[in-house]
């Protein structure tokens, strides 16, 4: 879905563009980038390195956690 417009990401999931809009910031902010593109480029980094621990996406408290599982 990377490629796809707030308006198309709501459509295909159902949900208001306001809502897309919402969880895309809390994306950025969470992972410290200014964009969606600068947040889809460190994931691919993150996920190809050959230094790459889970820790990066599991720190944080448990609430945090069962967010994204």
């Amino acid at each position: 879905m990377e490629q796809c417009s707030v308006h198309e990401t709501a459509k295909i999931l159902h949900k208001e563009e306001e809502t897309i809009k919402k969880i895309r910031r809390k994306i950025l902010r969470k992972l410290e980038v200014s964009s969606m593109k600068a947040a889809i480029e460190l994931y691919e980094e993150v996920t190809h390195s050959s230094t790459f621990t889970s820790s990066f996406f599991n720190d944080g408290t448990a609430q945090e956690r069962a967010r994204f599982s």
